[in-house]
């Protein structure tokens, strides 16, 4: 694949040719990521405008995503997420109901001027400052056995917490679609600048006349944690726990520090025991969930680079293990086992099987491709099966060819640059306004090193 793309692709609304600026990732076939972390900083807006800026293209293998925050010229600002519906075909019609607003910010909703597009879109009013860092984070929180719950936090870091933007419930089995497609955050996105004349007859050209500037940065897919397909804790003794000012990107980053970690617990809504309603606890097995409370819990299975574990459910193979320990061995000694032979596929494990394993009731059976077409219903409430993925998460690899400048010569005042402000990490930054200065350096965005494979943020 070219090692480079151009960022003039196009307009936007009254937004001209230099407003956009895409990413390349490679081959992103065997990705597994479940996540996308982006920064956004607005540097001005000077004297007032309306102008947004936006990450765009960003796929859950089904849906098509945008969010960004926007600027309004009546000086409030606020925060966007929308989720288009899938369809069943390329450029076929879109399935009815197959996304669902979650949550207070959501709700269905036209997504382009015609409503030819309905699907969900996330507004949420909030005063954001200028010159900030802000982390955006996209990732599934849930899922179930009809779809997956896609989630967009933002991470202030003035006021020290974590801003809901909105949930979106994507179905995918209902309306015949793989849970497996649907279910991933596939690398590849671009951001843009927009501005709008929000419908308003009296709008004049001349409302273009003022500046503004913005940029993502730190752009990153990632797949370290799954969630497990059931909501719930870990029913088991923590080995960590965390209450009041925990995200759950802050939760996972804990267990992915500590080797005996295997799974993280979160819950935003946890009033009994915290104060703010966060709540994070670690664990090193997880045979099975508590039902106490479970609807405000969730659950996320720790993988490595390489392996991804998936699909968990309860009871074990119905076919020949390969492999049988009994005794002495951990659900992370059983997840070890399984990465570490070519042949496993499955791994089944239970801590309370008595009857066969009369040390201390740990037991744990791998299986190939072939062995677990079924699983067994005796003693299915102990034992919890996982099918084994594989692939590595692929992070930024390109960005543009050369800067890009729009200065018109009709008299309009507005003009745009979109430019690699630096490499390490991946920044983009876009300017637009009357004394804006063209960059003439051409520049190439390779991959760097804080997105070397063995590198990669939860």
């Amino acid at each position: 694949m070219c090692s480079a793309i151009l960022i003039c692709l196009g307009s936007l609304a009254l937004s001209t040719a230099c407003s956009t600026i895409g990413y390349q990732f490679g081959p992103v076939e065997n990705v597994l990521a479940n996540k996308l972390e982006i920064n956004l900083t607005w540097h001005n807006v000077d004297p007032v405008g309306d102008v947004y800026l936006s990450t765009s293209g960003v796929s859950s293998g089904c849906n098509s995503v945008y969010f960004g925050a926007q600027v309004h010229a009546d000086g409030k600002r606020n925060l966007i997420y929308s989720m288009w519906p899938a369809s069943k075909t390329p450029g076929g019609d879109e399935l009815k109901d197959q996304t669902l607003p979650v949550g207070p910010y959501c709700k269905s909703n036209c997504l382009d001027g015609q409503c030819q597009q309905k699907g969900v879109q996330c507004y949420r009013e909030y005063d954001f400052s200028f010159g900030v860092s802000y982390a955006f984070t996209w990732q599934i929180t849930m899922q179930d056995e009809t779809g997956a719950e896609w989630q967009l936090d933002m991470y202030d870091p003035v006021n020290k917490k974590v801003i809901e933007v909105g949930r979106v419930f994507a179905k995918d089995e209902p309306f015949g679609l793989t849970p497996s497609q649907c279910r991933r955050a596939v690398p590849g996105a671009y951001g843009f600048q927009e501005y709008w004349d929000r419908n308003s007859p009296s709008w004049k050209p001349e409302q273009l006349n003022f500046a503004s500037s913005a940029s993502w940065s730190g752009a990153s897919f990632s797949g370290s944690f799954s969630p497990l397909s059931a909501p719930g804790y870990c029913d088991a003794t923590h080995i960590y726990e965390v209450k009041d000012g925990v995200s759950l990107n802050q939760c996972k980053r804990l267990c992915l520090e500590r080797e005996d970690c295997s799974f993280a617990s979160y819950s935003s809504r946890d009033k009994d025991y915290t104060s703010d309603g966060t709540h994070c606890m670690l664990f090193a097995e997880c045979a099975k969930v508590s039902a106490y409370r479970k609807d405000d819990w969730f659950t996320h299975a720790k993988v490595n680079t390489s392996y991804y574990l998936d699909d968990l459910s309860s009871g074990y193979c119905n076919g020949s293990s390969f492999y049988d320990k009994k005794g002495s061995t951990s659900f992370a000694d059983c997840q070890r086992y399984c990465y570490e032979q070519p042949q496993c596929a499955y791994m089944s494990y239970s801590s309370q099987d008595q009857a066969y394993s009369k040390e201390d009731g740990t037991h744990c059976m791998l299986y190939s491709e072939e062995s677990c077409s079924t699983k067994s219903d005796y003693l299915a409430n102990i034992w919890v099966t996982a099918s084994k993925r594989s692939g590595k998460p692929v992070f930024p690899q390109t960005g543009l060819d050369q800067p890009c400048c729009y200065d018109p010569t009709d008299g309009d005042p507005h003009k745009e640059t979109a430019y690699v402000e630096q490499t390490d990490p991946v920044s983009v930054r876009f300017d637009a306004g009357p004394d804006v200065q063209c960059h003439s350096e051409r520049r190439q965005l390779w991959a760097t090193h804080s997105f070397a494979p063995n590198e990669f943020l939860v």
